[in-house]
């Protein structure tokens, strides 16, 4: 949920401004991925290490340029917290020397949550509209939070998965509205629904320019339902993890979560390797279940990448039925 560009920023930060936003346009317009309007920052392919860590330096210079005044700085905030939330979000993705270029990780979201009340206070009339300041915060801190949350690290995932040398982890993502707290959540998020009442609770979600309607849905490689849980005898409210199979990721791909209002998503197009298109992946989901049926926590999923690609004959559901079981 990026803050709005402020364009009304004036010398003599204007130049170093103009450069970064032409450059950001230039990148925008090459880069063969777009963000949709429930946008997944990840995919960004020109946000690098190495691009992240120079603008943040320019913006840096930016405000020191514009020292002393408040206009111009609260301006440079607002513009600057899409660069922060954008390396927050990559931060996981970064490598332990790539970070240290940042400085402290709490100093950007500690920048980001400034930035995020000083343009609510700009967009509303706290004194004709108290509550329009908090509400204003409330909104934007549900796009950030999830970005927030992962980058800080979470607990330890079951050592099952100790043995995988790369684990990516990712949290669900709600259209609409943010996630809720739960301390038991493996980062403290999650989102919480009524029970399903349908056969397959887990989709997988790919766009097809070529196709109408475009988004195209399928059951997960191994299916996922109330059986799976029954047999296990994982009613029990707990956080547990299961095997939803192997499959290739696209740059829009999700595993689709459509029983909970509103929907929930994992997004995986940062998964994408256009040089190795149909790398397979084993997922697990994280989730925990009402032992009286009422409710579902969704926590994470968990993505290994494996040294196999997927067979062009092969259909989904087809070729991943001997995918490891669930870790319990």
């Amino acid at each position: 949920y990026p803050l709005p560009l402020a364009f009304t920023i004036i010398p003599p930060a204007a130049p170093s401004f103009r450069k970064y936003l032409a450059e950001l346009e230039k990148l925008e317009a090459e880069s063969d991925t777009f963000l949709r309007w429930n946008p997944n920052l990840l995919i960004i392919s020109y946000a690098t290490p190495a691009n992240l860590l120079r603008w943040q330096r320019d913006f840096d210079e930016m405000e020191k340029l514009a020292a002393g005044d408040k206009r111009i700085l609260d301006n440079l905030s607002r513009v600057r917290y899409n660069l922060d939330v954008t390396t927050i979000a990559k931060w996981p993705y970064m490598t332990k020397e790539e970070q240290a270029g940042f400085g402290e990780l709490e100093k950007i979201i500690a920048r980001a949550e400034a930035a995020i009340v000083t343009d609510a206070v700009q967009k509303s009339d706290a004194k004709k509209f108290p509550t329009a300041v908090p509400v204003r915060i409330a909104y934007q801190h549900r796009g950030a939070d999830i970005y927030i949350a992962r980058a800080r690290g979470g607990k330890p995932l079951p050592r099952s998965f100790a043995k995988f040398k790369t684990v990516h982890r990712i949290m669900p993502n709600r259209n609409m509205r943010g996630l809720d707290k739960d301390p038991d959540a493996p980062f403290g998020l999650c989102n919480r629904g009524n029970f399903p009442g349908i056969r397959h609770w887990f989709q997988l979600r790919d766009f097809d320019p070529k196709r109408d309607p475009r988004w195209v849905m399928k059951p997960t490689a191994l299916a996922f339902s109330e059986r799976r849980i029954e047999r296990n005898k994982t009613f029990d409210g707990k956080y547990h993890y299961y095997s939803l199979g192997k499959m290739p990721v696209a740059p829009d791909s999700q595993i689709y979560y459509g029983v909970i209002s509103p929907a929930s998503s994992f997004e995986m197009g940062q998964l994408h390797d256009p040089k190795r298109p149909n790398r397979l992946f084993a997922f697990y989901v994280c989730l925990a279940v009402d032992p009286d049926r009422k409710w579902v926590k969704l926590g994470e999923l968990v993505a290994i990448p494996l040294d196999e690609d997927a067979k062009p004959e092969a259909k989904t559901g087809r070729d991943s039925r001997n995918a490891p079981d669930e870790f319990v």
